[in-house]
């Protein structure tokens, strides 16, 4: 959508949404991909898919810091490291209750 990491996310978050109710109406899978640290956060978006019926995995990745900065400072549009370290302060690990399954990858 041509927005910065910076850039408000509202209208990209939306736009996610939509194309998930487009593939959930349809009955296809598909892959969210996003960074939801906090529970309530992927909450949001488990309870869209369990109000479809939808098999929902979690594949939480946690690479070390120096991988994590490192990959952040390769990205096109990179994140602040103050972004970056504000939600490393938040994250809340995904639960095995939150999914019918769950696999970490560290």
């Amino acid at each position: 959508m041509g927005m910065q990491a910076t850039d408000p996310q509202g209208s990209v978050i939306q736009a996610a949404y939509e194309a998930a109710r487009v593939h959930l109406r349809a009955g296809r899978d598909f892959a969210w991909n996003a960074t939801n640290v906090t529970r309530q956060t992927r909450a949001k978006v488990l309870g869209l898919l369990r109000d479809y019926g939808a098999r929902i995995e979690i594949v939480y990745i946690e690479p070390g810091p120096d991988v994590l900065y490192r990959q952040n400072h390769d990205r096109f549009s990179a994140v602040p490291n103050s972004v970056i370290d504000a939600l490393v302060r938040k994250l809340e690990p995904p639960a095995l209750w939150e999914a019918h399954d769950l696999t970490v990858v560290a």
